[in-house]
């Protein structure tokens, strides 16, 4: 195939899969210098990805959902190549009116299931190798470098200044990944009155982890849940002296930016490909026979215990935070 003069990239969502896409796009470029990276992505995500140097254009899919407008803007910039790394009806759907090659990423579906029902545990590799593997079988060190608008870094600054932070996301789309409220209220009980501020970052209903954690944390606590846009959050978990999260977006920025990580799995596993690609992340997790019970998490736990989150103590992060900060005050 003749060198494509330009390349579509479809990731619609979410936060973490798009990060997730950052090595592919910059492996592309380096494959291709010379082609016109285009990325196509939901609108509520497109800030994620339209500063990176290796994007000339993000195409967004507005609120409706409706791909009949996008698809006639994507058939008038002839691509010569597209990368579907989200491989959904919604995407082939596009791909198919687009009459251009076509090349998509491995799902592993088989594995995926087998590991669900009979907890059959292989070597995984990780989603972002996946990625990458769909055009080329070169890709070896990744570069998962997310660029933020400078004045939402600038911002990020200003809210945080220098004091040390430990920066908490508490939310995912799942129930089943989400640390219980009750837990956050025993850690700031246990987090008082220590010479670091608290920060967390998240959407509306963030801010019930938020109003517990001001029960004992009071001035202590940096209140920013449903305050700030995706890459405003994103840009105060790349400054976080600590980030304290679950399985979920935020996660993969704390691990783009190399931040220091402590990270609760409950209801997925890394088998599935997606754990923090930086070595700077301790994940905390319980070896409990019915992990996992998905691989994007659930709404409620189907056994009614929880005990994956659940048996994770507060005690238990409360020592991995003050360890962290033993010595760098």
């Amino acid at each position: 195939m003749a060198v494509p003069a330009k390349i579509g990239v479809i990731r619609f969502s979410s936060i973490g899969d798009i990060v997730l896409t950052m090595p592919a796009v910059h492996e592309l470029k380096r494959i291709y210098p010379n082609s016109a990276i285009h990325f196509i992505t939901k609108e509520s995500f497109r800030s994620l990805v339209e500063s990176d140097p290796a994007i000339k254009t993000v195409h967004s899919l507005d609120t409706s959902g409706d791909i009949s407008s996008l698809t006639q803007k994507l058939t008038a910039e002839k691509f010569d190549l597209i990368i579907d790394l989200h491989d959904n009806l919604r995407s082939r759907a596009i791909c198919s009116k687009l009459k251009v090659p076509v090349k998509r990423y491995k799902k592993d579906r088989f594995r995926r299931l087998s590991y669900l029902w009979f907890k059959k545990r292989e070597p995984v590799t990780p989603i972002w190798k996946r990625y990458c593997e769909s055009f080329s079988s070169h890709a070896t060190v990744p570069d998962f470098s997310v660029n933020l608008p400078k004045q939402t870094r600038l911002k990020a600054v200003e809210i945080l200044g220098d004091t040390p932070t430990l920066v908490i996301a508490p939310g995912s789309t799942w129930a089943t990944k989400e640390w219980p409220l009750e837990k956050y209220r025993e850690l700031g009980n246990l987090l008082s009155n220590q010479p670091f501020k608290v920060a967390v970052i998240g959407g509306a209903k963030d801010v019930e982890v938020q109003k517990v954690l001001s029960e004992s944390l009071g001035d202590q606590l940096i209140p920013l849940a449903g305050t700030l846009s995706i890459t405003e959050s994103a840009a105060i978990a790349a400054k976080a002296s600590l980030l304290l999260t679950v399985d979920t977006g935020m996660m993969h920025i704390g691990s783009a930016f190399d931040r220091p990580m402590i990270v609760l799995f409950g209801s997925t596993v890394q088998e599935f490909g997606f754990f923090p690609a930086s070595s700077k992340a301790t994940i905390i997790q319980r070896d409990i026979g019915c992990r996992p019970c998905s691989h994007t998490g659930k709404k409620s736990c189907p056994k009614h215990h929880f005990r994956c989150m659940k048996e994770i103590s507060s005690e238990e992060i409360a020592t991995a935070i003050l360890t962290h900060f033993k010595g760098k005050m």
